[in-house]
């Protein structure tokens, strides 16, 4: 086996495992868990938005899981250890400062899974096309850099923080990727419009065009 032959398949191997370490960010995703009642972040505080058993609109989320809460990022860290359905230690304030202790299952993150199906589709779709120039393309300098731009791009759609167990190394794993993959996804673009032949001005611009929609879209 030559060394063109070796290398296409190295590419594949790759390819396979970004595969899978974006599926298991998907399925992270899917059995993400959250509060089951909206609230929204105002002056350091977390308050609920709605009305839902005992508890009532502007009344203030003070702990979970005993832990003090400062910010919407802690809640979803802290209640990223929990399932759907599991029950929560949380403490409420109410508006007239009456502390309480309510017994709450946690429901799931996303209530449509709009955002879950978009995030797929689009990773999809970046795997398979830069599967794609590895089978017709490769060895090809613009070839090669593109499928790296495209394969990082679909390891980013498919790996937005979702639910992970601690010392579960395969969702710290899924965490990693996908800061590091959003990071040199960027970086491999920017050296893909270096490669990429001038000649080609309207593909090149249209690639442009796709990144920064990306970027509004994802980031």
């Amino acid at each position: 086996m030559d060394i063109l032959k070796r290398g296409k398949y190295c590419y594949y191997l790759i390819s396979l495992l970004i595969l899978i370490t974006g599926l298991f960010g998907i399925k992270g995703l899917i059995t993400k868990a959250d509060l089951p009642f909206s609230y929204i972040y105002k002056d350091d505080k977390i308050i609920s938005n709605e009305q839902f058993d005992s508890i009532k609109p502007r009344d203030i989320i003070l702990s979970i899981d005993g832990i003090n809460i400062k910010s919407t990022y802690q809640l979803e860290t802290i209640l990223d250890n929990h399932s759907i359905g599991e029950d929560a230690d949380i403490e409420i304030a109410s508006a007239s400062n009456n502390l309480f202790k309510p017994n709450l299952h946690l429901v799931r993150y996303y209530r449509k899974l709009d955002f879950i199906t978009i995030s797929f589709l689009a990773g999809l779709s970046f795997w398979m096309t830069s599967v794609f120039l590895i089978v017709k393309k490769h060895g090809g300098q613009s070839a090669t850099v593109l499928f790296w731009v495209l394969i990082l791009f679909s390891l980013a759609t498919m790996t937005s923080p979702g639910k992970y167990f601690p010392g579960d190394w395969m969702d710290y794993l899924v965490r990693a990727a996908h800061v590091v993959s959003y990071f040199l996804g960027a970086v491999t673009f920017l050296h893909f419009t270096f490669v990429f032949p001038r000649i080609r001005a309207k593909s090149y611009k249209f690639l442009f065009q796709f990144f920064i929609c990306y970027h509004f879209c994802f980031a």
